[in-house]
């Protein structure tokens, strides 16, 4: 609803209307915020892109990782990796979204986020 109110992008009707091959809704809350849920967000996304063709993959907030946030501590709880795992067993387990994507890459380099990089590491092989 935001990219609607603040750009008139109704990027849910462009999904219904067969116009994107693909969709990557940035979903950048943890599932512990509820106005905001990660977990009822990514599930909405699935059923909007269940009847189409359009992929859809979903944007994750990495450069939270590791971060103080005094509304989302989730971020910083053992280095921000149970939290990482869970959007991220979300997404692989549910069906209709097909990937994830980490915002952004220069936070795999940085400090506060090379506890969840390990586990991104161990969990993606490489």
């Amino acid at each position: 609803a935001a990219a609607y109110d603040e750009a008139f992008a109704d990027t849910r009707r462009w999904v219904q209307q067969g116009l994107l091959d693909y969709i990557a809704p940035q979903l950048y809350w943890p599932f512990a915020r509820q106005a905001a849920r990660y977990d009822v967000l990514a599930h909405w996304w699935a059923q909007v892109v269940k009847p189409t063709h359009t992929r859809l993959y979903i944007g994750v907030a990495l450069y939270k990782v590791g971060e103080p946030s005094r509304t989302e501590p989730d971020w910083t709880v053992e280095g921000g990796v149970p939290e990482l795992k869970k959007q991220l067993d979300l997404n692989e387990s549910t069906p209709g979204i097909d990937g994830t994507i980490l915002f952004r890459e220069n936070y795999l380099n940085q400090p506060q986020t090379q506890p969840a990089v390990r586990y991104l590491q161990q969990r993606w092989g490489g």
